[in-house]
């Protein structure tokens, strides 16, 4: 009963509720699924029923993982680009191509 899954609206933000029953222990048809909220949509899972024996941790997962999907990651905010490098970024990086010196234990020790 109800829309397919993949057609609802499942990202409707912080005040939406979305339950999982488990329909081996609650009757659907008979329930009262108005307290939950002033408006309640079914949806239901695109499972072939006639080869398909019952486990609400599966169908729990596939409804979850269909939220996560609908829901997903806000996408990131484009910055203005950034002008050039800082210009000791190309001091640092001639110098670190030049020959260094070389200093003796002992004369770090006197410093």
């Amino acid at each position: 009963m109800g829309t397919p899954m993949h057609r609802v609206n499942l990202a409707r933000g912080p005040s939406q509720l979305i339950v999982i029953p488990d329909e081996s222990c609650v009757d659907c048809a008979t329930e009262e699924w108005q307290r939950l909220g002033k408006e309640v949509e079914f949806a239901q899972l695109q499972i072939p029923m006639a080869e398909f024996t019952y486990h609400y941790r599966l169908s729990a997962t596939i409804a979850l993982a269909e939220v996560s999907r609908q829901v997903g990651r806000r996408p990131e905010a484009k910055g203005p680009p950034p002008l050039r490098p800082p210009i000791y970024d190309h001091h640092l990086a001639s110098m670190a191509e030049a020959v260094g010196d070389l200093i003796h234990l002992d004369n770090l020790i006197d410093y």
